[in-house]
């Protein structure tokens, strides 16, 4: 569990900024499995937008905070 809680927080960090990211530039950042910890933050309440950009695997997809119901509220 605390490995996952980390791996949500080094992510939350990098969509902080509101910027669109990849799934291959989270994933280099973080070393986690993405779409498990973008999936564990939108339970935690963080509105977190997806968009299809092309590509196969990891830069097929990119995400961005929108903004967060949870502690510490971030809004981009």
């Amino acid at each position: 569990m605390k490995r996952e809680s980390s791996g949500c927080a080094r992510i939350l960090r990098i969509l902080g900024n509101g910027e669109w990211h990849t799934s291959a530039e989270l994933y280099r950042s973080t070393a986690c499995v993405v779409h498990s910890r973008i999936s564990d933050l939108r339970k935690q309440g963080h509105l977190i937008d997806r968009r299809h950009v092309g590509g196969i695997g990891a830069t097929a997809y990119e995400y961005r905070l929108v903004s967060s119901d949870a502690a510490g509220r971030v809004e981009a």
